[in-house]
């Protein structure tokens, strides 16, 4: 009995070698670069239908590129620099050129796509180690760097006019997303929420891999020019968000370097530090959007775009109210 058992042993070696001598061959081919094996991604990408993401192109104006002619009133209130030169017209004195000074700079912008704002149950861990539950509102969206940059460039006869610029090695996105509850006086910041990362890859299935909030800003997003470049796509969470609501937005900031000085008068006293009281507001993507509250129940599909149309006019105008508009738009910038 234990000869059959060796011999078969035997056997059973013998096969082993033969077949790896046989396979030897055939892992060596696939080793080589000539032929790589293709790694199957996890989640295949999902064609959208039309309509579905919508795009909103970036919006340079010429006059991002410039802010005055204003007061550079760190120096404007330096009464002692009010001189009267001997060998120049007085108004090119230091004082009396900084009354009106001009500051350039070049203006860049993203195109940002997004799709349709959705909620998802996600099972959330908890400090106590359990799992609870949870719904979580999500944005997916997606970043694409086009170019078209405009910077001043100063002309033969002494004038600046912008011109078209890019840079050929990508921008990087520093996003914040800010959701308002308009009726409820409630702001959400948005959240790095790991549980619901697979969850929401799984159910989108974006064109590339979906990133948050933070992972988004780790390279620069390419330049690219091609209609159907792919782009690059993240997402943005939130948890813990007030069922009632019925009228929100979301601020998307860092789409663009656009920004507006503001020198609230009398913030600056002299000998303060330059900049003082100055607040730089930045040029914002505002998302409108309209639910009907569900304390109960929240549904993913109930989230629209926009803000909603009322054939009554004194119930648009309230609506209006309530979003701190004065039209009804879908979305528009602002400066905050």
């Amino acid at each position: 009995m234990r000869v059959g058992w060796y011999r078969a042993l035997g056997w059973i070696g013998v096969w082993m070698v033969f077949i790896g001598l046989a396979a030897g061959p055939m892992a060596a081919q696939v080793a080589t670069p000539e032929s790589p094996t293709p790694a199957s991604p996890a989640v295949q990408p999902r064609k959208l239908a039309l309509g579905v993401l919508r795009v909103i192109q970036p919006e340079i104006q010429v006059t991002e590129t410039f802010t005055g002619p204003d007061k550079l009133v760190e120096l404007a209130t330096q009464r002692q620099l009010d001189w009267t030169p001997h060998f120049a017209a007085k108004t090119r004195a230091l004082y009396r050129r900084a009354q009106e000074v001009t500051l350039r700079r070049e203006v860049w912008a993203f195109e940002f796509a997004f799709k349709p704002l959705r909620v998802v149950m996600v099972d959330i861990p908890q400090p106590s180690g359990r799992m609870q539950r949870k719904p979580v509102w999500y944005m997916v969206y997606r970043i694409r760097y086009r170019g078209g940059n405009l910077a001043p460039q100063k002309q033969e006869d002494g004038t600046v006019a912008p011109v078209v610029t890019e840079h050929p090695q990508g921008r990087i996105f520093f996003p914040q997303f800010l959701l308002t509850a308009h009726e409820l006086k409630e702001t959400y910041f948005d959240q790095v929420i790991p549980a619901a990362m697979e969850v929401i890859t799984k159910r989108e299935k974006p064109d590339g891999p979906l990133h948050d909030s933070v992972t988004i800003a780790s390279k620069p997003i390419p330049l690219t020019r091609e209609e159907d470049a792919p782009g690059v796509w993240g997402v943005a969470m939130w948890q813990d968000v007030d069922p009632r609501i019925d009228f929100l937005s979301i601020d998307v900031k860092g789409l663009t370097n656009a920004y507006r000085p503001v020198d609230p008068p009398g913030a600056y006293k002299p000998g303060d530090p330059a900049g003082t009281g100055r607040q730089l507001l930045s040029k914002t993507l505002r998302l409108y959007f309209w639910k009907p509250g569900d304390s109960v129940e929240e549904t993913e599909d109930e989230v629209h775009f926009g803000i909603p149309v009322e054939e009554d006019p004194d119930r648009q105008a309230d609506l209006l109210r309530v979003y701190g508009v004065q039209r009804r738009v879908d979305y528009e910038w602002v400066y905050r």
